[in-house]
């Protein structure tokens, strides 16, 4: 029995951990732990990866050194040999194997083809032990079986000391298939278990020798990698000039993999949420067993929000760019997601650049002090990111950037000039922030150009917006001078001590007795997108050619020098209705540009929903009278055309109503000169999410409004969790501020009236010894229900803090707070200082 339970314990085992599977990790270059590997190294782990074989522990990590189990070993043997691998199996023939096992769950489907192929038997009776190790030389005897080795193994010795008896054949044996290889010291360390890149380097060796055994081609898996990509693997290589894969729905290339066992099938358009059936075709029907896999897609969402701004700290400007990304399960780039951002009222949402769009000159904003905290919320997974970001001084520019290359009169990109034509260059500028400059290109200054070798009189006209539709903020227009010498020339743009080049080729001029060629006038342009617009917008045509005057038409007909009117661009066309604008340039000596067309439909709005008020409640107590009962009571100051106080309750979030709404679902307190009359009772129960009152007038309208969240019952008296109390991110360097965030418990509404750190904080050390001066606080309350509430602490000037440092926050006895108003049990909170690349 000894000898057969050795024989089969090396069934099964590789890849990560089935509880976490990293679709976007493509090669070693997406683990951090990867990145030392030598090139030969590295080549073999990107092929394992790119193959499906192996996955990472984590989306940043792949376990380098991590010993592996049975039931990892099992999935890469599968996967090596290309064994029929049924996913949807849920039953076992070990008792010991079940898809409800958290850590080896995933792996049934693989021990149980490796068991239909007669490579194990299993671990001992009716057992296969899938989260037992696996010893060095346990894995030279399965490497050695996968590639038929078994018998030639067992006529080998040994003399390693390292190595059990039984295995001294087997490690010879993968020493001379070059599967493993010995220590630095000579020997094998077989009594070892194996690691997880010991199991790749041997399964890498493997799967090059091994033979695919005769036998017909099947289907084995088929899988969603991208918003538009489904990979397939089949059991064995295919003749790919006749083997044919389509889909049931839409239509996809297909790019066949270098092994021939896979393919990879790209879709025109994102994959909708459904089964795919994929059917293979084209090859002789005696040679195929399984013909077709269902691929299960889910519908693309954002997993991951974060921002990508060069810097923590922003401009004082009316529109600052803040970018960010969104990832979906795939690692991909969305392109457009459904996002929210808060403040709303100082922000805005630019989906073309992905980027937030922030006024941080409002009444409460002072360059190099105040935060502005931004938060992006996606509205169909509620993926949250939020980041303060302190407001510097005004934009500085501070480097440059050509986007794209040169471009003609009608905005195509060309490699080539020629003389006498208009071109523009489009650019980028970002601030000393690092970024992106969004101010009129009429504020912008300090940009010079010139162009290398000396060209002659080129002439460079006022910087000016970009085109609607091509990339950059900025476009730079010039004209080549009228003659010159052919060859390659550069343009050289600087701004704030940053330059940027883009090189172009000029033709050679024409032969002196070559006709003359009567340029044409460039088409001309709108600053408006031909789209749906607001009445009343105001569009503005221009022209690039210097002198040309634009003659325009609103009435369907073709315009001209005597049909038309003639524009002036001091008053721009305002669109008022439905209207298509057609435009010609002309310019004596010129040929008449071609025909601008642009409609523009205008669509009436629905009124603008009034926002009420917000209502100050800061006068009122609550408390309960009862299970089920709650109660208000103090003073409360109603505000002007406000007569009375409402009451009502819910089990979901409310909507604010708009100012001007009837609250016939509330019920009134009674007043007596801004003073509640004794208690004002309203009861709820436990699914109770949200209590609401309303200020309105005599006629039952809404003047104010405000919410209380309850979540849940207000006898509950559990204290809320220590995670519900966080504090943010500390990079080593120098600090000048710690963000905590509190998601249940409040600060005490007493303490907070003093505002200062000495009535609130007990200490703030690292390492538990040394104090850090603090210099002030501020409470930033939540702006929404589910996002935390912020206290920001200002450390004095010259605090630096190393990565591993710990920092203790302590808070006073009574100065955190529960839903219930008890005072919170924890009031230490801690943290380690870590690098910004980990």
């Amino acid at each position: 029995m000894k000898k057969r339970i050795i024989g089969i314990s090396l069934a099964a085992l590789l890849c990560s951990n089935a509880a976490i599977s990293y679709a976007d990790a493509k090669s070693s270059a997406d683990f951090t732990d990867l990145k030392d590997l030598d090139a030969a190294t590295k080549a073999k782990f990107d092929a394992m990866i790119s193959a499906g074989i192996f996955d990472g522990v984590s989306d940043t990590t792949f376990g380098l050194k991590d010993e592996m189990n049975r039931a990892q070993f099992a999935k890469v043997a599968a996967l090596i040999m290309g064994l029929d691998v049924n996913k949807d199996l849920k039953t076992s023939s070990f008792r010991d194997v079940s898809p409800s096992d958290p850590g080896n769950g995933y792996a049934l489907p693989y021990i149980e083809a490796l068991k239909a192929a007669g490579v194990t038997e299993g671990y001992g009776e009716g057992t296969y032990n899938p989260a037992g190790k696996v010893t060095k030389e346990q894995l030279a005897a399965f490497l050695d079986r996968i590639l038929g080795k078994d018998a030639e193994a067992k006529t080998l010795t040994g003399t390693d000391s390292t190595v059990t008896d039984w295995a001294q054949g087997y490690v010879a044996e993968a020493l001379a298939l070059k599967l493993l290889s010995n220590n630095e010291d000579g020997t094998f360390g077989g009594k070892a278990n194996a690691t997880r890149d010991l199991l790749l380097t041997g399964a890498y060796e493997a799967k090059q020798q091994y033979v695919v055994p005769a036998g017909k081609v099947s289907v084995t898996e088929g899988k969603a990698i991208g918003v538009k990509k489904i990979n397939v693997t089949l059991n064995k290589p295919v003749d790919t000039e006749k083997a044919k894969l389509s889909v049931s729905k839409g239509s996809a290339s297909v790019a066949w993999a270098d092994d021939k066992k896979s393919a990879v099938l790209t879709f025109a358009n994102n994959l909708e949420e459904g089964k795919y059936t994929v059917t293979l075709s084209g090859l002789d029907a005696a040679d195929v067993d399984n013909t077709a896999v269902i691929v299960d897609v889910q519908a693309e969402k954002v997993v991951k929000l974060e921002f990508a701004s060069a810097s923590d700290t922003i401009a004082y400007a009316k529109q600052v760019s803040i970018p960010f990304k969104a990832t979906n399960q795939y690692g991909e780039a969305v392109q457009n997601p459904k996002l929210d951002v808060y403040p709303s009222a100082a922000a805005s949402i630019d989906l073309k650049r992905m980027t937030v769009i922030a006024d941080t000159t409002g009444p409460d904003m002072q360059q190099g002090i105040s935060i502005l905290p931004i938060t992006l919320v996606d509205t169909d997974t509620r993926v949250t990111v939020t980041k303060n970001f302190k407001v510097g001084t005004a934009p500085i520019p501070a480097k440059l950037e050509i986007n794209g290359s040169l471009r003609d009169s009608n905005g195509n990109e060309v490699s080539q000039a020629e003389w006498s034509h208009d071109y523009h260059v489009n650019f980028d500028v970002y601030d000393q922030y690092g970024s992106l400059l969004l101010s009129p290109a009429s504020n912008l200054s300090g940009v010079s150009s010139i162009i290398s070798p000396y060209i002659g009189s080129a002439s460079f006209r006022t910087v000016e917006a970009a085109r609607s539709g091509e990339s950059g903020i900025y476009s730079l227009p010039f004209t080549m001078p009228s003659e010159g010498k052919g060859g390659d020339y550069t343009i050289n743009l600087n701004a704030g001590g940053s330059s940027s080049s883009l090189t172009f080729h000029a033709a050679e001029p024409p032969a002196a007795e070559a006709p003359a060629v009567i340029a044409q006038v460039a088409t001309p342009r709108a600053d408006v997108e031909a789209d749906t617009v607001d009445s009343h917008t105001s569009v503005s045509l221009s022209d690039a050619t210097r002198g040309a005057a634009i003659y325009y038409t609103t009435d369907g007909t073709k315009p001209s020098r005597s049909n038309g009117t003639l524009y002036d661009s001091d008053h721009p066309i305002v669109i008022t209705s439905t209207t298509t604008i057609k435009a010609v340039a002309v310019k004596s000596g010129m040929t008449n540009s071609g025909v601008f067309t642009a409609t523009y439909t205008v669509e009436t709005e629905e009124p603008p929903v009034s926002v009420p008020a917000l209502l100050d409640i800061s006068g009122l107590s609550f408390g309960n009278s009862g299970p089920g009962f709650g109660n208000i009571a103090g003073a409360i100051s109603l505000p002007t055309g406000a007569t009375q106080l409402m009451i009502a309750t819910s089990s979901s979030p409310f909507l604010t109503p708009g100012a001007g709404t009837v609250m016939s679902d509330y019920a009134p307190c009674s007043l007596t000169g801004g003073q509640l009359s004794g208690y004002c009772n309203y009861t709820y129960n436990s699914e109770t999410y949200y209590m609401a009152l309303a200020a309105t007038d005599a006629n039952g309208q809404l003047v104010a409004f405000a919410t209380v969240p309850m979540s849940g019952s207000l006898e509950q008296s559990q204290q809320p969790a220590i995670e519900d109390v966080s504090i943010e991110p500390v990079y080593a360097g120098s600090v000048a501020t710690l963000t905590l965030n509190f998601l249940s418990p409040e600060l005490n509404a007493s303490t907070l009236s003093i505002n200062r750190a000495a009535d609130l904080i007990s200490s703030l050390t690292v390492n538990g010894s040394t104090a850090l001066p603090i210099s002030a606080i501020q409470w930033m309350p939540s702006v929404m229900s589910f996002l935390p509430s912020t206290l920001l602490i200002t450390l004095d000037s010259g605090v630096s803090l190393n990565v591993d440092d710990h920092i203790t926050v302590t808070f006073k006895d009574g100065a955190l707070l529960d839903a219930n108003g008890d005072a919170l049990a924890t009031t230490a909170f801690e943290k380690d200082v870590v690098s910004r690349v980990d």
